[in-house]
């Protein structure tokens, strides 16, 4: 049902968070203005961890509150929202045409029909799914927190095949034209048959890979909690290059637009861009933990990132373009980037629309 008590939040939190905002800046000891503005803002109950997702006109994404939820772009007011019965940490994806999916630290994958939030279906997968459902080719592929990996059919959640790997699955994955790849909380990537789900290869770092999984150039591109960024070969997973980033890393990569080259966050604060011969190509010290994954929108080298002091930043190989300060709490996921308009959200519960201001 729609939770109509929450349509009163958009206004009061948008008052709140432009409140908050006008404390940022490139320096809190000067007058310099900040390059974006809060449009709107949403409460929601819990921390917000995903990134959202922009499909048509409405935002969509999940927070720890165990809902999930649909707001107009314009205003950020509730078109619907849908409660589990957990925290929602994986991303909303959906199929192109109505179907969207996500999952749940309940132990189940939701499909819903996009326009109306009617349940289309829903598969219990026994443990918190806390990676984001990939769709191809008619197929959804996911894991869990007790090493299951399922593959099932989009349209009405049947089972196609299932897999176990030795420890819990947090890394979303990705599914090419013959595998799936993801990596493991027991420090290895991983690559099943995407047709069956059988055992090909696997390569061990030397920490738990929570990250997003990247394929670049025919290169498989991950990082580990043990400091170091990989490139592993997608045939049978051999070690093409490690890069020592010196400090965990969390997050997913972002493809560097027409180079060769891929930014990554690290615990340490810094945003790495490193060129796909494993060597670094710039640094940006950030100041705080960076775990979401950074994101440039069109032809653009800049991207777009959070980190743990609830700053956002937009930096171009090494050099900052941008900061904002947009809340006191930490911003753990990956912000929305669509050029003039950014959507994150943060551990305060709010998901923010900002957009840049024109000079």
């Amino acid at each position: 049902m729609f939770n109509w008590r929450k349509l009163c939040y958009p206004a009061l939190a948008v008052a709140v968070a432009f409140m908050a905002a006008c404390d940022g800046g490139t320096d809190p000891d000067d007058d310099t203005e900040d390059p974006l503005e809060v449009v709107w803002s949403y409460q929601t109950e819990g921390a917000i961890r995903n990134r959202p997702v922009c499909i048509g006109t409405y935002i969509l994404f999940g927070s720890d509150d165990g809902t999930v939820y649909c707001l107009r772009e314009e205003d950020g007011s509730v078109y619907w929202s849908f409660t589990t019965g957990g925290p929602v940490r994986t991303e909303v994806n959906n199929d192109l045409v109505e179907l969207i999916y996500f999952g749940t630290d309940f132990g189940r994958l939701y499909c819903l029909r996009l326009w109306t939030r009617e349940l289309w279906w829903f598969y219990d997968a026994g443990a918190p799914v806390r990676t984001t459902p990939f769709f191809s080719a008619s197929l959804v592929y996911f894991a869990d927190t007790d090493g299951d990996v399922f593959c099932l059919a989009a349209g009405d959640g049947d089972e196609v095949w299932t897999a176990q790997v030795p420890d819990g699955v947090e890394s979303d994955p990705y599914v090419d034209a013959d595998r799936m790849y993801f990596g493991c909380d027991d420090g290895s990537v991983y690559a099943l048959d995407d047709e069956t789900g059988a055992f090909l290869w696997s390569y061990a770092t030397g920490g738990a890979v929570t990250g997003r999984i990247r394929k670049v150039e025919d290169q498989i591109i991950v990082g580990s909690h043990d400091g170091y960024l990989y490139s592993l070969d997608p045939e049978d997973g051999g070690l093409n290059w490690r890069y020592d980033a010196g400090s965990a890393i969390r997050g997913g990569t972002w493809k560097m637009y027409a180079e060769d080259a891929v930014y990554v966050g690290c615990d340490d604060g810094r945003l790495l861009c490193v060129n796909l011969d494993g060597t670094l190509r710039s640094g940006f010290d950030s100041g705080a933990a960076v775990t979401g994954a950074p994101e440039s929108h069109g032809p653009v080298t800049e991207v777009v990132f959070g980190n743990h002091d609830g700053m956002l930043f937009k930096v171009d190989d090494g050099e900052e373009v941008w900061r904002m300060e947009v809340t006191d709490s930490p911003i753990q996921a990956s912000p929305a980037n669509y050029g003039d308009t950014i959507y994150v959200g943060a551990d305060d519960g709010v998901l923010y629309r900002l957009d840049v201001i024109e000079e």
